[in-house]
């Protein structure tokens, strides 16, 4: 059995798909949950969404993961480990995988070149801004985020990097690892160089048909699998796009949507992809779904935030019934 722990509220990630016919049995829960649990049954945990996690809470979250692997079951994603959105970017810019950087505003690094684009570093709603030509209009969209709300200390640069696949059309790419497989899933086109979402019908029968290719053959393998391991993600998605014809990791969420299947798209060609993606994604989590030894329950009784998490709870009712 796969169990997936996230964050509140984004447990309905890839729900649908692990309803279909060979999807491996699965349960999807919340740390918060977990912190009031007295123990773990047997089974594959899979961790995410560290980047919506607290200090404390990505602490507790590693007591779990550590405790899962002391049993001896298998474990994805150890949260003290993998690498959050500035520090992979800054890895797989000196790893020689991406040709641009990444820069903290708060610490006071700047760009070593322009145009570049700022964003939070801790979601996944895409850039705060258009792209910044120079030092002072970044300095200026920062002050202007700063004044309106947005920590600076969330606040990070990136240089621009991307490249049109047509006339004013761009292309995001993207790929899951799960395990020692890289899963290729379907792009993102759109007119503007963000491509966060995707324009349905908007790219031409070449591109979908490059697309069906990617999905199938999975041509960008080795150079995914070195960007996952440089961020320390065993179980993720990574979204990139290629420059030059070289793989550029814009990012790699630890806990990914997956669209809701095949849709009466205009290109025949795009709903084969996606059922092609769909069923790979579905057998690369049943081979990880494999029989699992060890005890059938760990006690969480020696988690010393689990035990805090506890006691605060208890004063406050203490509190509260005393008022």
């Amino acid at each position: 059995m796969l169990i997936f722990v996230t964050a509140t509220g984004h447990e309905f990630t890839n729900r649908k798909a692990l309803r279909e016919e060979g999807a491996p049995r699965s349960v999807r829960t919340s740390y918060a949950s977990l912190l009031n649990t007295a123990r773990l049954a047997r089974g594959t945990y899979i961790f995410t969404d560290f980047d919506r996690l607290g200090p404390r809470e990505l602490q507790f979250a590693a007591e779990l993961y550590r405790k899962v692997a002391a049993a001896g079951w298998p474990v994805a994603n150890d949260p003290a480990r993998v690498r959050q959105r500035y520090a992979m970017l800054r890895h797989l810019r000196a790893a020689g995988i991406n040709g641009f950087g990444a820069y903290r505003l708060e610490s006071g690094e700047m760009p070593e070149r322009y145009p570049v684009f700022l964003r939070n570093e801790c979601d996944h709603f895409g850039p705060l801004t258009d792209l910044l030509p120079d030092r002072e209009a970044m300095l200026e969209a920062a002050g202007k985020l700063i004044a309106a709300g947005h920590p600076e200390r969330n606040l990070i640069a990136v240089e621009y990097a991307a490249e049109p696949i047509g006339p004013d059309l761009y292309r995001r790419l993207g790929a899951f690892r799960i395990g020692d497989r890289i899963v290729p899933t379907v792009s993102a086109h759109e007119l503007h160089w963000k491509a966060k979402r995707g324009t349905k019908g908007i790219a031409r029968q070449s591109d979908y048909d490059e697309e069906h290719a990617h999905v199938r053959d999975n041509p960008f393998r080795e150079a995914l699998m070195a960007a996952f391991e440089a961020a320390r993600i065993d179980y993720g998605r990574a979204d990139f796009g290629l420059v030059g014809g070289r793989v550029q990791i814009y990012e790699i969420n630890t806990n990914p949507a997956l669209g809701d299947g095949v849709s009466d798209h205009p290109f025949p060609i795009r709903n084969e992809s996606l059922r092609l993606a769909r069923r790979n994604y579905v057998e690369a989590l049943a081979a990880i779904d494999v029989p699992v030894g060890g005890p059938e329950w760990i006690s969480l009784s020696g988690s010393s935030l689990r035990e805090r998490a506890a006691w605060r709870l208890r004063r406050l009712r203490g509190r509260l019934k005393f008022e």
